[in-house]
């Protein structure tokens, strides 16, 4: 059932707080000797990284039954080792719309999927040609799923729903109006290739593409899956 303690805001603030934490225990680790040239700091800067993007959430799976293609966006610190390895602490937000076939089952006029990920992944770089490489990565972490229901704009269908939901009346059911609210939280593992482009020999920006296998272990009935499977593809900015 929805808390309503947890805000969007509350859980925005609870996910960039984790990042931050796990960033200065990144950083508390320092460089490797072998990767330092000059001083302590000059050596932890070239190993320090960062990245944002934003791209298209689609469902796979069973879940392509119940959720429509979507949209993310996402940001995170990483540490790159040496020219194979790297780790990244990952945030992000995906939103997507519920599927046409669930609204019409449950008399529905609309509704949402809202999911937070913060995921540790690794990674490591198969390919180098010239400014391109390629890349692979997966790991692991926390997820979070919002489903929003929005009641029907039409009278005959109120009975239904309050028998169901306990949560409407006939003058709100005119307009339609959020029914109901679930959130879990579970843990999730990811999975996936990259390919980077250097933007200039002179400069760290990179831009990248990359599209990771996510599963959710959703224990709960909304959605009624208890493994919600999508696929972000990601276009961003890394420097």
């Amino acid at each position: 059932m929805f808390d309503p303690r947890f805000t969007h805001a509350t859980v925005f603030r609870t996910t960039a707080m984790g990042i931050a934490l796990a960033f200065m225990l990144l950083l508390s680790c320092g460089p490797m000797p072998a990767q330092t040239s000059g001083s302590a700091g000059q050596g932890l800067l070239q190993h320090l990284t960062f990245r944002g993007s934003g791209g298209l959430t689609t469902p796979v799976g069973r879940t392509g039954g119940i959720m429509n293609q979507g949209w993310n966006v996402g940001l995170g610190p990483g540490y790159q080792w040496n020219r194979k390895f790297g780790i990244f602490l990952d945030w992000q937000f995906s939103r997507a719309e519920i599927g046409n076939n669930v609204l019409q089952y449950d008399l529905l006029s609309s509704g949402s999927y809202h999911l937070w990920t913060v995921t540790a992944n690794p990674t490591y770089t198969y390919w180098h040609h010239g400014r391109f490489s390629g890349y692979a990565t997966g790991g692991g972490g926390f997820s979070r799923i919002l489903t929003t229901y929005n009641g029907p704009g039409q009278n005959g269908q109120c009975y239904l729903l309050c028998t169901c939901y306990n949560n409407c009346n006939t003058a709100t059911a005119q307009k339609g109006f959020t029914l109901y609210h679930y959130s879990s939280n579970q843990p999730m593992v990811d999975i996936g290739p990259g390919f980077t482009m250097q933007i200039s020999p002179k400069h760290r920006y990179k831009l990248y593409a990359e599209a990771r296998y996510e599963d959710l272990f959703a224990d709960s009935s909304y959605p009624p899956f208890k493994h919600v499977q999508i696929v972000p593809l990601s276009l961003g900015v890394s420097w």
